[in-house]
């Protein structure tokens, strides 16, 4: 019988002079915020409103970023949806595939759902005199766009999420 193959351990490495700079690396993961995850996952399913609040399963934090193999998303950009929505059912976000592919299989917008997510959380949590000094902005990406592109939706979406990355709590 074969023995299976087992990671070297620390001494191993150092003694025998492996570079361990690139054996295991963690995946990569930018933008972590617990805070904003938290909140958005306390809201229910995106899509209960457009299903008559009959959505299925746990809340969960969908990532809808840029993000590729190995990458997660920013988690300043995701959207709550229940695990049927998610990843569970034939129409959800994982089984589709793609942002835009989910938006018009179930008629919505999920970069304008971040943005209103985002928005929401910096009135909430930044101090009072920051959202003074950014009032401005924040109105702007609070106005109602009469076309609901997901392009101007998504360059909100990253203009709300420079806002709270930068703010001070």
């Amino acid at each position: 019988m074969i023995a299976p193959l087992q990671k070297p351990s620390r001494y191993d490495r150092k003694r025998f002079g492996v570079d361990t700079s690139e054996l295991a690396q963690p995946k990569a993961h930018f933008d972590h915020n617990g805070d904003f995850r938290s909140y958005v996952t306390g809201h229910s399913c995106h899509l209960s409103p457009f299903k008559n609040n009959e959505c299925g399963g746990v809340s969960e934090f969908n990532h809808i970023g840029e993000h590729g193999l190995g990458i997660k998303g920013s988690d300043l950009h995701g959207v709550c949806l229940c695990s049927n929505h998610h990843r569970l059912s034939p129409g959800s976000y994982h089984h589709l595939g793609s942002i835009e592919a989910f938006d018009a299989t179930h008629g919505t917008n999920l970069w304008r759902e971040n943005t209103r997510l985002l928005v929401s959380f910096l009135l909430r949590k930044a101090k009072r005199e920051y959202v003074e000094k950014h009032a401005d902005v924040i109105r702007q990406l609070q106005l109602p766009v009469t076309d609901d592109d997901p392009e101007i939706w998504k360059e909100r979406a990253y203009t709300a999420a420079q806002l709270v990355r930068s703010m001070k709590r």
